[in-house]
């Protein structure tokens, strides 16, 4: 196969989701029509699917590589190529297939693409003069057969070397592929109840409660005793072979005996996967140890729940105050399953007038679009249903070029729109993180510099950035000078590499360049090592003796050097 000089590379931002509505029946596909298990490195799952992160929720599955780059990847099922994208962040380099079921899969963090995509990527880089490309193709243009090989593993993108996989429905949602993809990924231990919590609605206070355990069956070592309406929080786990980190896939409770609110984790509408805060108590939760919400506490419906309306799960007047049993039981994809059983005393103020409905006198309003005028020079605008529910947000100016915007725990669902006039154009957006500030992707054009924030708020500032990025010894190898490869040993290429760092606005990953004689070549950023790495031609580069880089930051700022290189 035949590599392309220029080490194409990446991907953009995947994550979860959903079947629609999907059937909760705890059962794998039996479909003939089965998905193949996506490469040959191994059958090893490091992460699954709805495992939670800090700012999202995990939408698909990673496979481990064994440490390794350059295994072969498999079309899980014959279809054509959909979409391709090369970034160095997020998923790396990114493969989706679309196949003949209407279904999708993707593969992430690729090394290398077939050959033919490989020559495409190339073209549109030095087409659109950047490292990172994304290429949309018409259906059949390039078919592929189930289990005809796409790409090779790799580390591009967001962790080491591992491939990560998704199955996506028709309407483009993400499922988890144990389930739908009926991947033969066999699990016999069964998941564990650790801790049963309960939240006030109106007081915001949590009472924790430990489990005994007997078997594959936990009690409460305690009675809950609410005086408000609440809801119930779950500390359960399940585990691939180590710890107990993966979420349960089905989660279902029972109040007295009936069925009260389910939890199915094997689907997220596409707009959910990003809405942390309203299914994981962030208040409770840890670093593995996942605290599950089992209530709909966000102003809109919520597909992973049944029933999936607002206040749905809240325990209030719809229950006679005195003392009431529960029952929350946990399921993987295979079946395992275990239970926890106790009992909570409520004890509510009545009226002589009070409806038996759980939301009487109670509510979650969806939350309105807000624009905040913070000066004659500055705007934000908070799109509606920016958060899951109407919240109090406080945006203020710190000093002329900086502002802090305060809200609730909780995350933005759209992105808040900023624009703040200037007369300097070389000003550009930060946020504070920790003890450094992080740079915000904007535009200024000397009159107004606009940006979109994401994520959370936070406080931000305009800065200027004078110093140009930091290029290290400049270096050549025979391989990979990173990662070990699973590739065959004839499949050898030569690489240049260096380090390369930024101090504030970052390191423009689209425009690090290797020019050897009259040739420029793109580079590829690896965020992890903080380096830069290009393919290139040996033999030319023993005629050359000598290469320069040209590497520049966010904020314009250029470096360049020359250097001799030894073999």
């Amino acid at each position: 196969m035949r590599v392309l000089l220029n080490f194409s590379l990446a991907l953009l931002f995947p994550l979860i989701l959903c079947f629609g509505r999907v059937n909760t029946g705890n059962s794998k596909s039996s479909s003939n029509d089965t998905y193949l298990f996506p490469t040959d490195a191994s059958h090893r799952i490091n992460s699954g699917f709805a495992d939670y992160r800090s700012s999202h929720f995990h939408g698909g599955m990673d496979i481990s590589t064994n440490g390794k780059i350059g295994y072969q990847v498999f079309a899980a099922k014959s279809g054509y190529v959909y979409r391709v994208s090369v970034s160095p962040f997020g998923y790396g380099k990114m493969l989706i297939l679309k196949h003949d079921d209407s279904t999708f899969t993707l593969y992430g963090h690729l090394s290398v693409f077939s050959e033919k995509i490989e020559e495409m990527v190339g073209a549109a880089q030095r087409q659109e003069h950047k490292y990172g490309v994304e290429l949309r193709f018409k259906p059949d243009e390039i078919r592929v057969d189930r289990g005809e090989v796409v790409a090779y593993t790799g580390a591009t993108g967001v962790g080491g070397p591992h491939l990560h996989f998704e199955v996506r429905d028709k309407n483009f949602a993400f499922i988890d592929p144990l389930v739908f993809g009926s991947l033969d990924v066999p699990d016999y231990r069964t998941p564990r109840i650790f801790n049963i919590a309960v939240r006030g609605f109106l007081s915001g206070e949590a009472k924790v409660c430990s489990m005994k355990k007997s078997g594959d069956s936990y009690s409460a070592k305690q009675i809950f005793r609410m005086s408000e309406p609440f809801y119930f929080v779950l500390h359960g786990a399940d585990s691939y072979g180590g710890k107990f980190k993966r979420p349960p896939k089905y989660i279902r409770l029972k109040i007295d005996g009936n069925d009260f609110i389910s939890l199915n984790l094997t689907h997220f509408d596409a707009d959910d996967y990003l809405d942390v805060a309203s299914l994981v108590d962030l208040g409770l939760s840890r670093r593995l140890k996942t605290y599950y919400i089992l209530c709909v506490n966000r102003a809109i419906p919520f597909s992973v729940f049944t029933p999936d309306t607002p206040l749905s799960g809240l325990i209030g007047e719809n229950f006679p105050n005195g003392t009431h049993s529960y029952e929350i039981s946990i399921e993987d994809e295979d079946g395992n399953g275990a239970s926890a059983s106790g009992k909570f005393v409520l004890n509510l103020p009545r009226s002589s007038n009070s409806s038996s409905d759980a939301t009487a006198g109670l509510s979650i309003s969806p939350f309105k679009e807000k624009v905040f005028n913070l000066s004659p020079s500055l705007t934000l605008r908070f799109p509606e249903n920016s958060f899951a529910k109407e919240i109090d947000i406080d945006a203020r100016l710190l000093s002329q070029n900086s502002l802090e915007i305060e809200s609730e725990n909780e995350m933005l669902r759209k992105k808040v729109e900023l624009t703040w006039r200037v007369n300097d154009p070389t000003l550009r957006l930060y946020r504070r993180l920790r003890r450094r500030w992080s740079y915000i992707e904007c535009s200024n054009d000397g009159s107004f510099l606009r940006a979109k924030i994401g994520y959370r708020t936070g406080v931000f500032a305009l800065l200027h950035d004078e110093m140009p990025p930091i290029v290290g010894k400049i270096r050549f190898s025979n391989k990979n000078p990173f990662y070990r490869s699973a590739a065959p040993k004839d499949f050898k290429r030569d690489f240049v590499y260096f380090k390369v760092s930024d101090r504030l606005s970052g390191v423009n990953t689209d425009n690090i360049f290797l020019k050897v004689g009259d040739e420029k070549l793109f580079c590829e950023y690896d965020s992890k090592k903080h380096s830069a790495v290009c393919q290139v031609d040996a033999d030319k580069l023993r005629d050359e003796r000598k290469v320069e880089i040209i590497v520049s930051d966010n904020a314009g700022n250029e470096r360049r050097v020359v250097s001799r290189i030894r073999f």
